[in-house]
């Protein structure tokens, strides 16, 4: 059976690539996915992407808000199916996550719950 890319966008994937973008000593337990942020129709150029990573950190962040940002429910079925519950560390507290980004991409959220952390990054 084939899998189309968009099916192939929404698997999560552990470690890897991730180290290009997270400041993190052991990306192994990485769990992310990256999907294309709309689409760009007819005009040439690139496409922005969302990196979406859960992974272990139980040093305390500092508080941020993101508000109205919501996540989408393929992402969340995505992530259950690699046994990572996003609906219960969405409900975590929203924090700071800059220091853990090595790139010039933005957290749209990032919210950290009893030594977990789950980040959206959009890369442009």
């Amino acid at each position: 059976m084939r899998t189309s890319q968009t099916q192939q966008d929404r698997q999560v994937t552990y470690g890897g690539n991730i180290k290009r973008f997270l400041a993190l000593d052991d990306v192994s337990r990485v769990g992310w996915l990256g999907a294309p942020l709309g689409t760009q129709g007819w005009a040439p150029g690139p496409t922005d992407f969302l990196l979406y990573a859960a992974f272990p950190f139980a040093t305390p962040l500092p508080d941020a808000s993101y508000p109205g940002v919501t996540v989408d429910e393929q992402v969340i079925t995505s992530f259950a199916a690699a046994s990572i519950d996003l609906n219960d560390l969405i409900q975590g507290r929203q924090v700071d996550a800059s220091s853990l980004v090595l790139t010039s991409d933005v957290p749209v959220l990032a919210v950290q719950k009893e030594g977990m952390v789950f980040i959206i990054l959009l890369l442009a």
